[in-house]
């Protein structure tokens, strides 16, 4: 069989502007998603929008974007103005190449590749432990686990071949070795930890709020000061776990389906990923929601996961005109297969082939 694809319809399209919307209504309404103990309900719901929500701030809509006015002069010497409507946040979706297990007691806050490696670190919610674990990049099945009984990890990276593992509000930065899990050293920070990343020259970490913070990955001094991430023009609270890519980082945003491209010069979201078909049907727990992403170079894609899914999902972000050229292919590829295990399958067994023909004969 061939590789499962999730293709978009209308509707999700539609979807993905009204969670763009709502996002937009909680920060005009000053709500707050971060703080507090973790990962429960925001102040205000993302999901479902009503009707009044999406009318108040409608402006901010993809197909609804402001307007750029520019003049030009017609051949007899008049004005002429031209509007063209122009939206700098590109909306993509994932495209499943395949999919891995996941252990659905893993309450997933940071997700890693190294070097062809796969690692894994979860938190400790309703009485459970921290783990920082090592799964197979294969299957996604556990191949060890270490358990943390007095921290509660968050998000992890790593910096010269050791991993960072950073914790929610125990201001603690655990250095490990990442063939046995040993602790090499520690950090002292201030602050809520949620997600963190190397871009190769600073740590870059989220505290829930709408703000990155940069540090010294030799000393995890705070380096510089954070940027303020903002999506068509309106702060972006609730930034969680982190993966850097390229000098931009991608940011799962709590209690939504939606992952964001972030510039780190600007703070300027570029690109919104709607990932709300992804692991359906879903844990029945409110706070299972999308968190992970890791980024594997040597294929080009991201593996995106969920706290307490049975599944993580390999994917490519592609627009909708390439999904379903994506998706043309995978038909053509599958129903190549399914000839040839047929076309096998007669050649193996051409009796009963020709049973068949003498029972539809009758």
């Amino acid at each position: 069989m061939g590789r499962p694809i999730l293709r978009p319809t209308r509707q999700q399209l539609r979807n993905s502007r009204i969670m763009a919307v709502m996002l937009a209504a909680v920060l005009a309404a000053g709500c707050s998603l971060g703080g507090g103990e973790p990962h429960l309900t925001p102040d205000l719901p993302l999901l479902p929008p009503t009707t009044g929500s999406v009318e108040a701030v409608i402006s901010l809509a993809p197909e609804d974007v402001p307007s750029t006015t520019t003049t030009t002069t017609t051949e007899d010497g008049s004005a002429a103005d031209e509007s063209d409507q122009v939206d700098l946040v590109h909306t993509l979706f994932p495209v499943v190449v395949r999919q891995l297990n996941h252990d659905p007691s893993a309450y997933t806050q940071g997700l890693e590749y190294f070097e062809g490696r796969l690692f894994e670190s979860t938190g400790a919610p309703s009485g459970r432990s921290s783990t920082i674990r090592e799964l197979d990049a294969a299957s996604g099945g556990a191949m060890r686990s270490e358990q943390i009984d007095d921290l509660y990890t968050e998000g992890i990276t790593f910096v010269d071949g050791s991993l960072i593992q950073i914790t929610w509000r125990d201001g603690v930065a655990i250095v490990r070795d990442p063939d046995d899990f040993s602790e090499l050293t520690r950090y002292s920070y201030e602050g809520e930890g949620w997600g963190i990343c190397y871009d190769g020259r600073r740590l870059v970490m989220s505290d829930g709020s709408d703000e990155l913070h940069f540090r010294d990955p030799d000393t995890f001094e705070r380096a510089g000061n954070p940027v303020s991430v903002t999506l068509r023009g309106e702060a972006l609270p609730a930034l969680n776990e982190l993966e850097c890519v390229d000098g931009r980082v991608w940011a799962n945003v709590w209690k939504t389906d939606l992952l964001v491209e972030i510039d780190l010069v600007t703070g300027e979201v570029l690109t919104l990923i709607d990932a709300s078909q992804l692991g359906k049907p879903r844990p029945s727990d409110p706070d299972s929601v999308l968190n992970g992403i890791a980024y594997n170079p040597e294929s080009d894609t991201f593996l995106l996961a969920g706290k307490d899914w049975p599944t993580m999902f390999e994917v490519r972000f592609l627009p909708i005109d390439e999904v379903d050229e994506a998706e043309g292919a995978e038909s053509d590829e599958s129903n190549r297969e399914e000839e040839a295990t047929e076309e096998a399958t007669e050649e193996e067994n051409p009796e009963v082939d020709e049973s068949t023909e003498r029972d539809d004969s009758n």
